[in-house]
């Protein structure tokens, strides 16, 4: 992902309460990011659940089936991050 998506999500999750983010006294290019107490509720009864059910999922597939949606995804990944880059130096 782009810096610029990251940045935006970032400072979506922190309008909305979930996280805070600080800057460390030592190095002042680096960020500090931890859930506040909303954060942290809304990964127990949300994110924590998904997460969950995801396991849940991926226990059901076969190794052979793991093993191809894996390569798949790394596949699609590869061209998609091709693509990408093609995109930005035109």
């Amino acid at each position: 992902m782009s810096k610029q998506t990251i940045n935006s999500a970032l400072k979506q999750l922190i309008k909305k309460g979930y996280i805070k983010m600080s800057i460390p006294e030592k190095n002042h290019r680096l960020r500090q990011i931890n859930f506040t107490e909303k954060g942290i509720k809304f990964a127990q009864e949300y994110i924590d659940v998904v997460s969950d059910i995801e396991n849940k999922v991926w226990s059901n597939l076969t190794f052979d089936e793991q093993n191809t949606l894996l390569n798949i995804m790394n596949k699609m990944n590869y061209i998609f991050k091709q693509e990408i880059d093609s995109l930005i130096q035109n």
